[in-house]
């Protein structure tokens, strides 16, 4: 009740009315995909089978755009396989639902490319994303995170799966209070910082024995 097919095989069908797979076939489609396939239902409604369709990319790696990513989170029938790593390549903001417009794409991991190598995104877009272990952005993309930060945040498992090359912290009011903890979280860590017109105030019981050197602050 599994079968194995490229494109060439998906055209034949699909372009044949008389031709498809019985009702109880889970049909995988094994071949080089990217952002040209047309990932529309169109393309793929006679192909018969469960109506199940798994796009297997022969390089185990698939870069796609978002009208794709969308064509495919939409219909339930369709994904990727469990061992492609999907790119999709669009220019992100804080207007997208990365809560949901990801769930169903399938894949190991799904790598978020900015079109721009930089993306401003909210508190509840990091939520998300952090929440999710296989959405992460592309390693060179710079990510500022808008919001109203404070010591009630953890700047550690936040932040830990956002990815990306950078991430800035741009507080609404600019201005942030937090603790000794925070300080030596952000300042360990080189790809986070707050934004260079963020006033921060650490907070906390201070005493001969802390560290005053530039060394700890300098992040």
């Amino acid at each position: 009740d599994l079968v194995t097919i490229d494109k060439a095989d998906l055209s034949a069908i699909d372009g044949n009315a008389n031709l498809s797979f019985n009702t109880d076939n889970v049909v995988t489609v094994a071949d080089a995909f990217s952002a040209s396939d047309d990932y529309n239902s169109a393309v793929l409604d006679a192909i018969g089978g469960t109506g199940t369709v798994v796009f297997d990319d022969s390089d185990n790696a698939v870069t796609i755009d978002e009208t794709d990513s969308d064509l495919i989170d939409a219909n339930a029938n369709l994904s990727f396989a469990t061992n492609d790593v999907v790119t999709v390549a669009y220019a992100f903001d804080n207007a997208d639902n990365y809560a949901t417009d990801f769930s169903a794409l399938g894949g190991a991991s799904i790598v978020l490319d900015d079109d721009n190598n930089a993306v401003t995104i909210d508190k509840t877009d990091m939520a998300a994303i952090d929440g999710t272990t296989t959405l992460t952005f592309a390693t060179h993309d710079a990510v500022i995170i808008t919001g109203a930060f404070s010591a009630a945040d953890d700047y550690d498992a936040d932040l830990d799966s956002i990815g990306g090359t950078s991430i800035t912290l741009d507080d609404s009011d600019d201005a942030v209070t937090i603790d000794k903890t925070d300080l030596g979280v952000i300042d360990g860590n080189a790809s986070l910082s707050f934004n260079t017109d963020n006033v921060v105030i650490v907070a906390d019981a201070f005493s001969a024995s802390d560290d005053y050197a530039t060394t700890a602050f300098d992040a």
